[in-house]
């Protein structure tokens, strides 16, 4: 879903908000209930605003990028300047 809408793919990332909050609909494990959480929440009230829904995607990346810099593994992730 991110890579289409950072790519300005809005009709396939819509189908994929559509289909994750299908598939989660009546699912009650902990991973389920955070992505309809997040879809229902957070994306929802700006899946038409393509410029909201493109600076969340990027404030998520970097946001993953930072937590995955922090496990030892990962210490050499380079820095993206957009993505961080």
């Amino acid at each position: 879903m991110s890579n289409c809408f950072l790519s300005s793919d809005w009709e396939h990332g819509r189908n994929f908000y559509n289909q994750a909050v299908k598939e989660t609909k009546d699912d009650f494990r902990e991973s389920a209930m955070a992505v309809q959480d997040l879809v229902t929440h957070k994306i929802a009230p700006i899946l038409s605003n393509h410029e909201k829904l493109e600076e969340f995607v990027i404030a998520s990346v970097r946001e993953s990028r930072c937590i995955l810099r922090e496990k030892s593994s990962m210490k050499k992730l380079a820095v993206d300047e957009k993505f961080g």
